[in-house]
């Protein structure tokens, strides 16, 4: 199994939302999948092509925000999403 690396950062903004920074460490998004990242059946791997897709609805649902912010080919993928603080919301993950 390979070992991947994410890097997850949070963050107050100045309107009232807090920002979730979350960074890979592999070799990024080339610029011809960028734009259609959070379509369905997009994909840079072998298989796949729903994660980023039913992530930015469920984020939308919150009435949040998710986007790929630029990146330098070869130095990972950085995706921001942000979510109003003024709710309260409960993840459970197993």
């Amino acid at each position: 199994m390979e070992n991947k690396k994410i890097t997850i950062i949070t963050r107050e903004t100045q309107v009232n939302e807090v920002e979730i920074l979350f960074k890979d460490h592999g070799p990024g998004v080339s610029e011809d999948v960028q734009l259609s990242i959070f379509q369905k059946s997009v994909t840079t791997k072998e298989s796949g092509g729903y994660g980023l897709l039913l992530t930015r609805q469920f984020v939308e649902d919150m009435g949040g925000k998710i986007r790929l912010l630029p990146s330098v080919p070869g130095q990972g993928a950085t995706f921001s999403i942000k979510l109003p603080i003024s709710k309260f919301y409960e993840v459970n993950v197993e």
